[in-house]
């Protein structure tokens, strides 16, 4: 009896003393658990305190910096990724002049506008549209301000079109203007560019007083060129291509710098009718054009004559 309870002590013993190797393995594995997630959260704590510093301090100091607006140019690089003009050629006299009159009506500074824009800005805009655009039957009810050319693109793009609609764009195009037609879920299809030969003598585009805007007397510049109307006819004919917009830039094609000519402008308008698809025209650059025609029109304006017309 007593060697059977020597042993059974013995196997407790040993019982107890497994079970406690067991609990001091386990207290090791949490300690080691709970260090690496200690060290976890420091480095996660880190990461977010280093990014929020960066986020709240990045600002104040871009703030705080001065902002140089000056124009630099250099000899042999000119930078034309944005259409930033010579600082010393913005009329900042005129607009200081326009903020020291706008103190003389206080109450309607910082407020809501007209919805189409002030009257008297639309008066002016028609004006100039009547007298230098090309554009004899503008008035203030077929002008619309918009806060920037991707503005107004947005907003033909949402009036005239639907998610899935084709639009066809001149190759290559305005780079702004393709995540416009992406955000309405257009699909652009390109149209590539044709230059046209150009029948203007040096003597034709050299004329004009000096130094000022010089116009060709025949009708075309040195750059005449646009979107493949003959590709775009044959496609529409056959029925391969259906778009419900096409998007060019007529004057000055940023970023060919060519100009549709006239005769390309009034066949876009033709084939517009025909196949009753909208033309989103970006004239921009209309005025900037040099060598235009005298005679040189937006696309409106032949619409506006073949409407007449029929």
């Amino acid at each position: 009896c007593l060697c059977v309870c020597v042993c059974l002590s013995v196997c407790l013993s040993l019982c107890l003393y497994v079970s406690l190797c067991v609990s001091l393995c386990v207290c090791v594995c949490r300690c080691v658990s709970l260090c690496v997630s200690l060290v976890c959260l420091c480095a996660f704590s880190a990461c977010l305190c280093l990014n929020t510093s960066v986020s709240c301090v990045s600002p104040t100091k871009m703030a705080a910096a001065p902002v140089d607006y000056t124009y630099e140019v250099s000899e042999s690089l000119l930078n034309l990724g944005k259409g930033h003009p010579n600082g010393q050629l913005l009329p900042l006299d005129e607009v200081a002049a326009g903020f020291a009159a706008a103190h003389e009506h206080p109450e309607m500074l910082l407020q809501y506008g007209p919805d189409f824009g002030p009257p008297e800005l639309l008066h002016h805009i028609a004006a100039v549209l009547r007298d230098s655009g090309g554009q004899p039957g503008a008035t203030e009810d077929s002008v619309l301000v918009t806060n920037g050319s991707a503005h107004g693109l947005v907003l033909a793009c949402t009036v005239f079109a639907r998610a899935g609609d084709t639009v066809c764009v001149q190759d290559p195009a305005y780079f702004l203007a393709l995540p416009s037609f992406q955000e309405r879920q257009l699909v652009p299809v390109p149209l590539p560019t044709v230059m046209a030969s150009s029948n203007c003598s040096r003597q034709d585009r050299s004329e004009g007083s000096g130094g000022g805007r010089t116009r060709g007397s025949q009708g075309c510049s040195a750059g005449a060129g646009g979107p493949d109307l003959a590709l775009l006819e044959s496609r529409l004919e056959s029925g391969a291509l259906t778009p419900r917009l096409l998007y060019c830039v007529p004057f000055g094609n940023n970023p060919i710098g060519c100009s549709m000519p006239e005769a390309d402008k009034a066949k876009l308008v033709h084939l517009a009718r025909k196949y009753n698809f909208f033309i989103v025209s970006d004239e921009v650059y209309m005025f900037l054009c040099w060598d235009a025609a005298e005679d040189a029109e937006s696309t409106l304006s032949k619409d506006q004559q073949q409407q007449q017309q029929q």
